[in-house]
């Protein structure tokens, strides 16, 4: 499959293909291995000017492949080092401490034999401590520098030694991430609650619930640089772990884990063995190996088919955690009970139809997830029974009700999913409610909830119940009403029961979903802690809320609002004195097609007044405007954003000039065919310009441009804009892709018109606009 997948993508033109990270044992880099999955499909191809870096720490993987040219990357200079050490402890502070311990400092950079890794999980470690000199030599002097075993030399030192400095809890936290594959995205609420059902989170004799102390945890871990962030997530909701710190957590767990990815495995002979991860297609061959299956305490099958269920509740009856998530997978027989000792449940996105009545017998059960189970209906009136349990999360799934009594789950910290009774008052208790559902009157015994969703709030007939009050420690809500009914409701209904909706100044993250109203709520305003906000399909407010005061709201989301005509000052709010939107990094409206003028002019002053002197956006880094057809002009006050360096616009067929953005340094212009004019954005680097240029002039002011791509959307144009042909000579470009007819494509090639133009770019290609 890699070879045809690879041969399928190339064509005659010259590629550079990267293989990154090469550093498996040498046997799988023989050299037929080599010939027969990368160089026979680039000669196949015609693609013999092409060329493959491969990037390895291992030097027989490059000298099995014969590579033509061996760059080795030097080791980083104690004094390089040691900068990279003080940064990472101490960030951009100077003081006298950091003098003093620069001695110190130099040495446990030698001992990190100048390598970017080590160093910087040595500073994971020096965070944690004093900053006592004192603290910094006993780290130098560790034993743990000159611990063997059976480590990989690779993994030796350093690395090692920042394991070693774990407390015992954090180190059964980071061993549990060996279980998932090399380059793995754990969702932060995945690891939470995988380590709180495994045991490894323990209560800290306050009122802190366990999901909450896992979240430090996992920050530790990060701030250690065990985790990384994974960039592509701003909200820091999903982390990764470097192959090589991956690989500490194999060499320590491999007599109690097994990862099987895609292979076949004859026998698993561990006598130990506790944890096993499988991603197989017939997974009862391992299954079938594992010689003492009562010992088995974790099983994560993921996207596995031919599960028995049966067999598997029969052989494995000592099992914590059973995650079986994007399995195929349709039927939970009785004999679910016989896991009398589970935890975690985890069936999210399988095709399970139905759960059996026996699964309220399983008391110890904590987490049992079912999100996007699309053929679960119903839960088993007995669920309510499982009085032990912490989430409950069927959302995406197309459960109509949920049984009467649920609210005697008064240890449930994450409800996600709960759908309000049909036709309810309020009452959950009125006779003949058992067939509808319950109300939101269930809600309330549940002060623990920390995650919830609530849908169906169209179903609600009268307002007055505050489901809400008295939850400490909620900090994520969904609130979601019927996509079809939203729209025939009363507003005014509409409104009083959001109204009744007020949550805590703890929450965090919120979701709202095709609201009525005909305007926001006041308590949408009013949340100090909010750091996350998105609203979708509210079809009947004229007006934003007003939303710039929130001193903590990071993420903002704004899709399909139809009746949105004008975004004006009451969107920052009214206080004057205060920095609007001080901490939002990144900004989204999608699907306004109504939206004509966004303004950031203070009210006072009209249409024709002056740029309000209130400082905005000082921390926006990311903005994105979809699909907003009548938007004539982006708002003028985006200069103050000095932090904003990606903006990304598509299908603004109004917008006529993109001008006077002085910090951003990425540029994405899809489908606005009325665009005139690009300018003055001096700290542009990369530009991307599709189906946008029809009647583009004025290209002009941006020095520091270093990469275009242009899809001319034209299937006649046979020139280049004439706005590219002034830009070119100005720039010093390092990149220039263009997509364009095939008329166009020979002109540009060697020999044709616009050589002498192009042919000095570095790096310049042209290919069909298909």
């Amino acid at each position: 499959m890699p070879k045809q997948r690879l041969s399928s993508s190339l064509s005659s033109d010259q590629h550079l293909r990267v293989v990154d990270s090469c550093w498996c044992s040498t046997t799988l880099w023989q050299a037929d291995v080599w010939e027969d999955l990368l160089q026979a499909p680039l000669e196949r191809a015609g693609a013999f000017h092409s060329r493959v870096l491969i990037t390895t720490r291992n030097e027989d993987v490059a000298r099995s492949m014969r590579v033509i040219h061996t760059h080795r990357v030097d080791k980083l200079p104690a004094d390089d080092g040691w900068e990279l050490l003080s940064k990472s402890v101490f960030g951009d502070e100077a003081g006298e401490d950091k003098q003093d311990l620069q001695e110190v400092g130099v040495k446990i950079v030698e001992k990190c034999d100048g390598l970017p890794l080590a160093i910087k999980a040595i500073a994971g470690i020096l965070r944690t401590k004093d900053g006592s000199k004192r603290e910094w030599e006993n780290v130098c002097k560790s034993h743990a520098w000159n611990v063997r075993g059976e480590l990989p030399e690779a993994v030796r030192g350093a690395l090692y030694l920042s394991y070693e400095d774990l407390p015992s809890h954090l180190k059964q936290c980071f061993l549990y991430c060996s279980l998932f594959p090399e380059d793995y995205s754990f969702f932060r609420l995945d690891l939470v609650r995988w380590w709180v059902a495994e045991g490894f989170i323990t209560p800290q004799g306050d009122d802190s619930l366990l999901e909450d102390i896992a979240e430090d945890c996992y920050n530790d871990l990060i701030s250690r640089n065990l985790l990384n962030y994974d960039p592509k997530y701003l909200d820091g909701s999903q982390c990764v772990m470097h192959d090589l710190i991956r690989s500490i957590a194999l060499s320590l767990t491999r007599n109690e884990s097994h990862i099987v990815d895609g292979a076949e495995l004859t026998a698993v002979n561990s006598l130990k063995l506790r944890r096993l991860s499988l991603r197989a297609k017939e997974p009862e061959v391992i299954l079938n190996a594992v010689h003492t299956p009562l010992c088995l305490r974790t099983l994560h099958m993921v996207r596995c088919s031919k599960i028995e269920m049966r067999d598997l509740s029969q052989r494995f009856k000592r099992l914590r955690v059973l995650s079986l998530s994007d399995s195929m997978i349709e039927n939970i027989p009785e004999s679910i009970s016989n896991l009398q000792h589970l935890r975690f449940l985890d069936l999210d996105h399988t095709n399970i139809c139905a759960l059996p009545e026996s699964l309220g017998s399983l008391t110890n059960l904590q987490f049992l997830q079912l999100s996007g189970c699309k053929s679960l209906q119903s839960l088993p009136k007995t669920i309510t029974q499982l009085s032990n349990l912490r989430r409950l999360g069927f959302y995406r799934a197309p459960v109509t009700h949920v049984p009467v009594g649920i609210g005697k789950l008064n240890h449930l910290v994450d409800l996600e999913g709960f759908v309000v009774g049909l036709n309810d008052a309020g009452d959950s208790h009125r006779s003949g409610k058992d067939q509808l559902g319950c109300g939101l009157d269930e809600l309330q015994p549940m002060t623990q909830l920390r995650n919830l969703s609530i849908l169906r709030l169209d179903r609600i007939l009268i307002g007055g119940i505050q489901p809400l009050k008295d939850k400490p420690f909620l900090k994520r809500l969904r609130l979601e009403w019927n996509e079809e009914v939203g729209q025939s409701l009363s507003s005014e209904r509409t409104q009083q029961v959001c109204e009744d909706l007020a949550p805590p100044p703890s929450l965090e993250i919120l979701f709202m979903s095709f609201f009525n109203g005909v305007r926001f709520p006041q308590w949408i305003s009013m949340l100090p802690n909010l750091t996350h906000l998105s609203i979708y399909s509210f079809f009947s407010c004229r007006e934003l809320p007003s939303l710039g005061q929130l001193p903590q709201l990071k993420i903002l989301r704004i899709e399909d609002a139809p009746a949105i005509v004008t975004i004006g000052p009451e969107f920052l709010g009214c206080d004057r004195k205060h920095t609007a939107f001080p901490r939002l990094e990144q900004l989204v409206l999608i699907a306004l097609p109504n939206l004509e003028k966004w303004t950031l002019c203070d009210a006072n002053e009209g249409d024709g007044g002056k740029i309000t002197t209130i400082k905005l956006l000082p921390c926006l880094q990311k903005l994105q405007i979809f699909f907003c057809p009548k938007l004539r002009a982006l708002p003028e006050g985006l200069q103050q954003a000095a932090a904003l360096k990606d903006c990304c616009i598509h299908g603004a067929d109004s917008l006529t000039e993109i001008e006077n953005i002085p910090s951003v340094e990425i540029l994405t212009v899809r489908e606005c065919p009325c665009l005139e004019s690009i300018s003055n954005l001096p700290a542009l680097r990369e530009m991307t310009i599709a189906h946008s240029s029809r009647i583009l002039k004025a290209v002009e002011k941006m020095g520091g441009l270093q990469s275009l791509s242009l899809y001319l959307e034209d299937a006649f144009t046979e020139c280049l804009p004439e706005w590219l042909l002034r830009l070119i000579p100005l720039l010093e470009l390092e990149t220039l892709s263009l997509y364009c007819n095939v008329a166009l494509m020979e002109k540009c090639r060697e020999g044709g018109e616009y050589w002498s133009l192009l042919g000095n770019i570095a790096d310049f290609s042209v290919r069909h606009n298909i």
